[in-house]
């Protein structure tokens, strides 16, 4: 941790120095737009507001954020479209949360979960992108009910990953190496071998 630290502070470092170089900024004007940041976002620790809770923490701090914002920014513009889908789905559902659109209960989002599926299986098979767009909802939906239930999804789907492909390596190494004489029934009942070692 310490050498990942280091690296970061590099480019702050690194980053400040051609900033200074050209004339824009220093590394002091860094460390006081920060410092003035976290006060400023954290009036229930340098000021007088009282909050209840973490969450209301966060509501607070998003309060603020958006009145810093320009006009022409929303709430989620900041949402790295490189995060992995999963993890900026969670992500998504957390600020809008913070700003009171969100579902009351998990239980709420499992009805929602059973309305995306069925959208999903009553699109018509002819119509792919109508098939797509259902299966993205539902994945979205449920990505929703991970965060709601204080799971992370994309930790899950790793774990459900690497399960899998564990089962099936000992299905391959029970069913042999040859693999043109392997039978999707003898596959099957191999794995349900392997499921049941398990429990």
């Amino acid at each position: 941790l310490p050498e990942e630290l280091g690296d970061v502070l590099l480019q702050v470092m690194l980053h400040s120095q051609i900033g200074a170089d050209d004339k824009r900024f220093s590394i002091s004007d860094v460390i006081t737009i920060l410092s003035e940041k976290m006060i400023k976002r954290h009036p229930h620790v340098f000021g007088t507001l009282e909050v209840k809770d973490s969450e209301g923490v966060l509501k607070n701090w998003e309060k603020i954020k958006q009145a810093d914002r320009k006009d022409t920014e929303g709430i989620l513009d900041g949402v790295p479209k490189s995060m992995p889908a999963l993890l900026r789905s969670h992500r998504i559902g957390e600020k809008v949360a913070r700003v009171n659109f969100d579902w009351d209960t998990a239980e709420n989002i499992k009805e929602k979960v059973h309305e995306e599926l069925t959208e999903f299986l009553q699109a018509s098979p002819n119509d792919r992108a109508h098939q797509e767009e259902e299966f993205g909802d539902l994945l979205f939906t449920l990505a929703q009910l991970a965060r709601k239930m204080s799971f992370n999804s994309e930790d899950l789907l790793q774990r459900a990953n690497q399960k899998f492909i564990n089962r099936f390596k000992k299905v391959e190494a029970l069913a042999g190496a040859d693999q043109a004489n392997w039978q999707r029934d003898k596959l099957e009942e191999l794995w349900e071998q392997v499921k049941s070692t398990e429990r």
